[in-house]
């Protein structure tokens, strides 16, 4: 018997892993490396460096194949966003002009939370509440967060005084300002200052603790539902 060509047998491999909650598990290491590796590895690069728009095509491509299985107008939505997000992020980093830093922000925003809301609807959806499903919910959380900075940064392309305190320190410093937000610390470092940065950063931090709350209630009704009746 003639065995299959390597083409042949590892593209239903890759298929597998991709409609399975294992790739839940790489998209979560990538966004690990994009929140906590990168802003201290290369401060100065900011956004538009060249590891930052790697990594960031890497999560929204990682995304676009995890929700795959998703062939609802809803994922299709999210495949489009990506595509618009992805051309236009490597568009200001080739050509580095201000419009298209801030286009490359706005829809950097919507491909991003867009993919965090499918990705917990993966989550949350009814069966047994695996680790992969764990590694999905703090991918989510960690989506969310991303898509808030991408926020912020569009409102500081808009308006550079939109934030006061330690905005020039280290670089664009927004993912760390939306973790922190997210988390509800709220170092004080960097403050909102416009009405639309203070409007988003109330939000963000509402969401936050909406998530934990929502999230945690709801695994638990899952993991109670799956269990076998005594």
């Amino acid at each position: 018997m003639t065995p299959k060509p390597l083409r042949s047998r590892l593209w239903p491999s890759l298929t597998r892993f991709w409609q399975r909650d294992e790739s839940l598990t790489l998209l979560l290491a990538l966004l690990l490396v994009v929140a906590f590796v990168l802003p201290p590895l290369a401060p100065e690069a900011g956004r538009g460096g060249a590891l930052a728009t790697a990594f960031f095509s890497l999560v929204l491509l990682a995304g676009i194949s995890t929700v795959l299985r998703n062939r609802t107008w809803a994922g299709r939505t999210l495949i489009a966003l990506c595509v618009v997000a992805l051309s236009l992020r490597w568009l200001a980093r080739i050509s580095p002009r201000l419009d298209h830093e801030v286009w490359s922000a706005a829809s950097g925003t919507l491909a991003l939370a867009t993919l965090a809301v499918l990705v917990l609807g993966m989550v949350l959806r009814p069966g047994t509440v695996t680790r992969r499903r764990l590694e999905g919910a703090v991918a989510a959380y960690l989506l969310f967060g991303l898509a808030w900075a991408s926020a912020y940064e569009w409102v500081a392309l808009r308006n550079p005084s939109a934030f006061g305190g330690a905005i020039g320190a280290g670089g664009q410093p927004w993912v760390y300002y939306s973790l922190v937000t997210l988390t509800t610390m709220g170092y004080g470092d960097i403050t909102p200052i416009d009405p639309v940065a203070r409007s988003l950063a109330v939000a963000e931090a509402f969401t936050g603790q909406l998530y934990l709350a929502i999230l945690i209630s709801r695994l638990v009704a899952l993991e109670l539902q799956s269990r076998p009746a005594e």
